[in-house]
């Protein structure tokens, strides 16, 4: 068995020496939705291949040099990638904090000489998806698609467009690894992969997800510790619910499931683009069948929940079976992000209130710290410029109101509407 990073006395000594170790080089890799391969989730810009180019992914995982310098960077106490050293910096909690504890700790890829094996593998294999998220785009969603092109044949919103570093947007299509591409997935799985996570698009919309995860749940991956989904949980079907039964009932691979949800109701229904009422009852019919279903939920926080997050921790946290809250900021596109479209004294005010109110709720996730629910976009600046306010905050302000008047005519209702916090600085 692979221990956690949070179940290896000796991890933790190495982290107690070096607080800037990450775990990621040399636990796995990251493919995403276009095939890009990045050291983490938390850097998509920081592409280090594409699976089209690789023969084997765990012959790439020792050979590219690349990932062999960032491991050198790590345990020279440097961090190398710009998102996590900024927040580092800055005082904040960067990614590899909180995810250093949930990552497999290969005592012989970290000192050993030998070929290094993959032990934890992050994938898409594909933008495959059945909803449309507000925050979201063409690059992780299919259903994008359409209302991108909406947007470009109306000649409307052309920040998003021609913003290359936005990397949310643009009319990509439906894009999905090649069977070929696919069938490196699988060998490295074979390979020796322990914990496994499947995002999106949407895992259930992709008939291969729903394969592999048969194929685990009739124990064809001995090496197979745990399998981790991201999930909007619209689709439910026999097939699916078999699946979840047969992990949970075996037993073999701990099966980890977090429903997205980032509001509550009309809420819901117009961040995410499809009924409340079936998220609920997909929920509700799972339990009846697999009584021993137990899911986190995943809220990312946008502007359009940012004012009634209390209101949607209580609700989501009273789900059936519902089991910690978690979640992260949305920090591209910026004009979505509160940090980045409100004044300061608002968020300092509304920082103060999550502190106390949500920081108390149970089911709250403790190791996310204090950064999501109250994230400041001063903590991007030097402590010499924590006053000062991003040169573009009115530009953020103008998009936010351009977008929203689009996606207002997109979904067929307004927002603001359902959302009076928003709707009183909206107008």
């Amino acid at each position: 068995m692979i221990p956690l990073g949070k179940n290896s006395e000796l991890f933790s000594s190495l982290v107690e020496e070096n607080d800037k170790l990450c775990l990621y080089p040399w636990s796995g890799l990251v493919v995403n939705p276009d095939g890009r391969i990045t050291p983490c989730c938390h850097a998509p810009l920081q592409t280090i291949s594409h699976i089209s180019e690789v023969e084997s992914l765990n012959d790439f995982f020792n050979e590219s040099p690349k990932i062999d310098t960032m491991r050198k960077a790590f345990k020279n106490k440097i961090i190398p990638c710009n998102g996590c050293n900024k927040k580092y910096n800055a005082g904040f909690t960067p990614a590899f904090k909180r995810k250093n504890p949930n990552l497999p700790f290969d005592v012989d890829n970290y000192f050993g000489n030998k070929k290094k094996i993959i032990r934890y593998l992050e994938f898409t294999p594909s933008n495959l998806c059945n909803q449309a998220c507000a925050m979201c785009g063409s690059k992780y969603s299919s259903m994008w698609d359409s209302i991108d092109k909406i947007a470009i044949r109306n000649d409307e919103l052309k920040f998003r467009y021609n913003d290359i570093t936005n990397h949310r947007t643009a009319s990509v299509g439906t894009y999905k690894l090649s069977d070929r591409d696919w069938e490196k997935i699988v060998k490295c799985i074979e390979d020796g992969v322990t914990i496994l996570y499947i995002k999106g698009g949407e895992p259930f919309a992709d008939e291969r997800n729903i394969e592999l995860l048969e194929r685990a749940g009739n124990g064809e991956f001995p090496h197979l510790q745990k399998i981790g989904i991201s999930t909007n949980f619209k689709r439910m079907n026999k097939r699916i619910t078999n699946i979840i039964r047969k992990l949970k009932e075996k037993g073999e691979v701990n099966l980890s499931v977090s429903i997205s949800i980032d509001g509550i109701g009309k809420q819901y229904e117009w961040i995410r683009s499809s009924p409340w009422e079936n998220l609920v009852n997909n929920i509700n019919h799972i339990i009846k069948e697999v009584p021993s279903f137990v899911y986190s939920i995943g809220v990312t926080q946008s502007i359009y929940n940012y004012f009634n997050l209390i209101e949607v921790f209580d609700v989501v946290s009273k789900l059936p079976n519902a089991g910690g809250i978690h979640g992260q900021p949305v920090t591209n596109p910026k004009y979505l992000c509160h940090a980045f479209v409100l004044p300061r004294d608002v968020v300092l005010k509304y920082n103060s209130l999550y502190k106390e109110k949500i920081f108390n709720n149970k089911k709250y996730h403790p190791h996310q710290g204090n950064d999501w629910v109250y994230w400041d976009s001063t903590q991007w600046k030097s402590a010499s410029e924590k006053s000062t306010w991003p040169d573009d905050f009115e530009q953020h302000k103008k998009n936010l109101k351009e977008f929203t008047s689009f996606m207002n005519r997109i979904r067929g209702f307004n927002i603001e509407d359902v959302v009076p916090e928003f709707g009183e600085y909206y107008d």
